[in-house]
């Protein structure tokens, strides 16, 4: 079956037809009558390249690549693609290396007469090394020379590692007729036009060299501001006309470029472009006259000298020249004058209102117009709990621009940067510990410290009632709340009022002691969610614990089992009443429990048994609810004996577990 001719495009297609392939169109540039005056050197380089894109040599050839790259000196905000007119200094000068890989930027397209479509990649499979570099010969003028390296292609021609090959050389320049600030925080608008010549060093052979001298010019603009920047450019493109590949488009072509690029810092930035190339005369195969590659790449600096880029691209429309897609990994070095401070007072310069002329301005929104090198306030906002500086709260700051700042509390106060006369409010919120507040302060022309007191939040309720045994309400009956969290619930004894009181707690669990002299301290747990109440009813009972000036007395003995350190069961509710009194009384501070023997035995076992058992009673303590660090174990084996260890009675009293009010002093006051 007759096929028709091949047409040459990217790899997605549209519908064909037999009449779908073509010829390269010969177009070649006019010479303009007259050059426009430009600035400086400027317009020789402008000149001269139209005279040379002029005298385009009309050879076969076609640059398959189709990537041409816009040279860069590595600013976050410079596109790949798009030539941007950013600020320059004279000598400025840099050089990048931006590796890519590009998959069938150039398919052939074969259309049988039954209708069926064949898709051959005839450039394919491109790794290539886009090397480029520049000059500042003014400050409104810059040389630029840009030459891909073919490192790998799969082809007509196949291109193998360690065959490279270069492609066309481009020589161009960037002419500023509007020349933007010179600052990092974005310089506003600019203008510039954008001469080049093609050169043709490439290997046409390989279809990556147009095989003539080719050129253009184009109009860049860009609007700066400090994080987004927005470019552009435009302009006519002449190249030698292409024969013997059918539906590459035309010779010459209007390409046009836009970029929006934000900038993450002064040291990483984002772009995300377009590149579209419009032919002048319409090309035979449908679809492949426009084709438009979209390009994201991300600039990262190691430091001001030193750069990165990393990016894709797809073909958004197909065409010759537009690949499947694009992967690009650079790297970059510049030599150039850095942005100086918004006001260096240079000799010559200094303005009327300035106040200091020697020293440069510091833009932050404070005092800007006078000068000077103003510092910020230092804001620290301080988490306080009883006039203590509080960690690990939730921080809610508010600016006086209604900007919500959030962040958690530290000892050392969080930090902020603020304009003196403006007005920083804060919220603070510790859930776990119900714990909550709010404060505000007006910055002032120096340190400023913003307090947030914090306050027991109170969202539940605790109702205890107390009888006596016989039904009679005590009078001198009193409760105190313990918590894991001691922000949820009241601090010290907590009276009661006819036998009756009710009590403000957060949620969560709570532990409430409930005594009365004489009676043993009652204990019970509960647990509350916001809104909620427990009542705690309770009907006291005969006390075995006694608090004196020196020790917890206790009515029976903490038996063991003999010869070993295990708690009978039935001291249990013994060691459960001490427990009960060491957490109702903070004030006795720390109890030492005092393990004691007979003589009978090595003294060395009896030393080690009383120690065991003292740390077992510890144990049992501190599953009951006591605090770790307010209990000491210590044994004395038999060298403390009460009673003489010459009788079984004696011996009897001399085995025995004591409770000693290490903290407190010969008045019965706490120790300091």
């Amino acid at each position: 079956m007759q096929s028709t001719p091949p047409a040459w495009s990217s790899p997605r297609r549209a519908d064909h037809s037999a009449e779908d392939s073509s010829e390269f169109l010969t177009t070649s540039p006019q010479t303009p009558r007259s050059a426009h005056r430009l600035l400086g050197c400027g317009a020789e380089v402008i000149l001269l390249t139209w005279l040379l894109a002029g005298a385009a040599l009309a050879q076969s050839g076609f640059d398959a690549h189709g990537l041409y790259l816009a040279p860069h000196d590595g600013d976050v905000r410079d596109p790949l693609t798009v030539h941007r007119p950013g600020a320059f200094t004279q000598w400025d000068s840099w050089f990048t290396s931006i590796f890519e890989y590009a998959e069938a930027p150039l398919v052939q397209v074969r259309t049988s007469r039954d209708g069926s479509v064949e898709e051959i990649p005839v450039v394919d499979d491109l790794v290539v090394a886009n090397l480029s570099t520049g000059l500042a010969v003014h400050d409104r003028v810059r040389l630029d020379l840009a030459l891909p390296y073919t490192l790998v292609a799969r082809g007509r021609e196949e291109l193998g590692a360690g065959d490279g090959l270069f492609g066309d050389l481009r020589l161009g320049s960037m002419v500023s007729l509007i020349r933007p600030a010179h600052r990092e925080s974005g310089g506003g608008v600019g203008l510039g036009l954008v001469p080049w010549i093609d050169l043709p060093t490439g290997r046409p052979a390989f279809l990556l060299g147009s095989g003539g001298v080719g050129g253009g010019m184009k109009l860049a603009f860009s609007a700066e501001s400090d994080i987004v920047t927005f470019t552009a450019d435009a302009g006519p493109r002449f190249r030698p006309a292409a024969t013997g590949l059918a539906g590459t488009g035309t010779s010459d072509e209007l390409q046009l470029g836009m970029a929006l690029a934000g900038r993450l810092g002064p040291m990483t930035g984002i772009i995300a472009e377009t590149q579209s190339r419009l032919p002048f005369a319409t090309a035979d195969v449908l679809g492949t006259s426009a084709p438009t590659e979209g390009i994201f790449t991300l600039r990262q600096h190691v430091d001001e000298r030193v750069h990165f880029t990393f990016g894709t691209a797809t073909a958004f429309s197909p065409g010759a020249g537009a690949a499947a897609w694009r992967a690009f990994f650079g790297l970059g070095y510049r030599a150039i004058t850095l942005p100086d401070p918004p006001d260096s007072d240079p000799i010559g310069t200094v303005r009327v209102l300035d106040q200091c002329p020697a020293e440069p301005e510091v833009l932050n929104g404070w005092r800007d117009d006078d000068g000077c090198p103003d510092v910020l306030a230092a804001l620290q906002v301080s988490v306080q709990w009883r006039r203590q500086p509080l960690a690990g709260a939730e921080l809610v700051i508010t600016g006086p621009d209604g900007v919500d700042k959030t962040g958690v509390s530290t000892v050392g106060g969080t930090a902020f940067d603020a304009v003196p006369g403006t007005t920083w409010r804060a919220r603070a919120q510790l859930e776990e510990a119900c714990l909550a507040g709010e404060g505000s302060v007006t910055a002032t022309d120096g340190p400023t410290i913003l307090e947030v007191p914090l306050q027991r939040v109170t969202e539940a309720t605790v109702r205890v009632e107390v009888v006596t045994p016989d039904g009679v309400t005590p009078a001198d009956a009193t409760v105190t709340l313990v918590s894991t969290n001691p922000g949820c619930v009241p601090e010290g004894l907590q009276p009661l009022t006819g036998g009756v009181g009710s009590y403000p707690v957060g949620r969560g669990e709570h532990t409430v002691l409930v005594q009365v002299p004489g009676y043993a301290v009652h204990q019970e747990a509960v647990s509350l969610v916001p809104g909620g109440e427990a009542t705690v009813r309770v009907q006291l009972a005969p006390t075995m614990v006694r608090i004196t000036a020196e020790r917890i007395e206790i009515d029976e003995k903490v038996h063991f089992e003999t010869g070993r350190a295990v708690i009978k069961s039935d001291s249990f509710d013994l060691l459960d009443e001490v427990a009960n009194v060491v957490l109702a009384h903070p004030d006795i501070g720390r109890v030492e429990i005092a393990g004691h023997t007979d003589n009978r035995g090595a003294e060395s076992f009896n030393q080690t048994l009383s120690q065991r058992r003292a740390e077992a009673v510890l144990t049992f303590l501190v599953k009951a609810g006591v605090p770790p660090e307010r209990l000491l174990a210590r044994g004395y084996g038999e060298l403390e004996p009460i009673e003489t260890n010459r009788t079984d009675d004696g011996r009897a009293a001399n085995r025995r577990v004591e409770f000693r009010l290490i903290d407190r002093t010969d008045d019965g006051e706490e120790a300091p």
